[in-house]
C-alpha cells in the first residue's frame, strides 16, 4: 500500500512539473508566482513539502532564462498580428478550459512590441475558477450575480457577460431546477488598482465572460 501510495506521490509529482514548465515557459515573469498559486486545490494526492520547493525552483530558475524569454517574445510576436486569435492558453487536456489564459490586449506586451510601464495603476486580469451559482440574475441588463468559489470558500458578485449560457437558462435548455447550486468552469475578468505597492481588485468590475456547466452541486 505505501509502495502504490508513493507510485501516486511520483506521478502526480511529473505531471506538475510538465505543467509547471509549460505554464513558466508560457508565462515567463521576472519573480513569478509559485505552485501554490497556480495548483491550490489541482493535486490528486498531497504533496511532499520538499516537491512543492521543486515545483517552485522549475518556476523560478525558467523565469530567469534569457533564451526562453526571446522564444515567447517570438511566439507572442507571431499571433499579435493575427484578428482571428482572442487569446492563447494553456489546458489540462484538450477537452478541458485554459488555466491559463493571455488575452490579445496583452500579445504587444509580451511580444516586446513596447514595454509595460512600471508606473502603471490600473490594469486588467482573469482567471479561470470553479465555482457554485448562488443566485443568478435574469433581470436586469447589467446582471450581477453571485457566486461561490470552491476553493477559497467565498462567495462574489460578478456581472454575467456569457450571453449564450444567460440565453440557454431563459429558454429552459438549462434544467429549470439547476438554476441555483450549479456546479461550474468560469472565465473570470476584472480590473486591479495598485495601491501602495500591491494590485488589489476594482470594486464593481468583476464579470463572468465564459461559463462551462459541470452539473449540479452535491448537497
Amino acid at each position: 500500500m505505501k509502495n502504490k501510495l508513493k507510485s501516486r506521490e511520483e506521478e502526480e509529482f511529473f505531471r506538475l512539473k510538465r505543467l509547471a514548465l509549460g505554464i513558466a515557459i508560457f508565462l515567463i515573469t521576472t519573480a513569478g508566482p509559485t505552485y501554490r498559486f497556480w495548483f491550490p486545490s489541482d493535486p490528486k494526492v498531497e504533496l511532499s513539502d520538499e516537491d512543492r520547493l521543486k515545483l517552485d525552483e522549475i518556476l523560478e530558475i525558467i523565469s530567469e532564462s534569457e533564451e526562453l524569454k526571446a522564444s515567447n517574445k517570438r511566439f507572442f510576436k507571431a499571433i499579435s498580428n493575427d484578428p482571428a486569435v482572442s487569446g492563447v492558453g494553456i489546458c489540462k487536456s484538450p477537452d478541458e478550459m485554459p488555466f491559463v489564459l493571455v488575452p490579445s490586449s496583452e500579445f504587444a506586451e509580451r511580444s516586446g512590441l513596447w514595454e509595460p510601464e512600471d508606473d502603471a495603476l490600473e490594469r486588467t486580469s482573469e482567471r479561470l475558477a470553479d465555482v457554485v451559482l448562488e443566485s443568478p440574475n435574469l433581470s436586469s441588463e447589467d446582471r450581477k450575480w453571485r457566486f461561490l468559489d470552491v476553493n477559497t470558500g467565498k462567495s462574489f458578485y460578478a456581472k454575467m457577460r456569457d450571453d449564450d449560457f444567460v440565453k440557454s437558462l431563459t429558454e429552459g435548455r438549462v434544467n429549470e431546477n439547476l438554476r441555483t447550486n450549479i456546479k461550474m468552469k468560469v472565465n473570470v475578468s476584472y480590473k486591479e488598482r495598485r495601491e501602495n505597492g500591491e494590485w488589489v481588485i476594482v470594486s464593481a468590475t468583476t464579470e463572468v465572460t465564459k461559463v462551462t456547466l459541470e452539473g449540479p452541486a452535491s448537497e
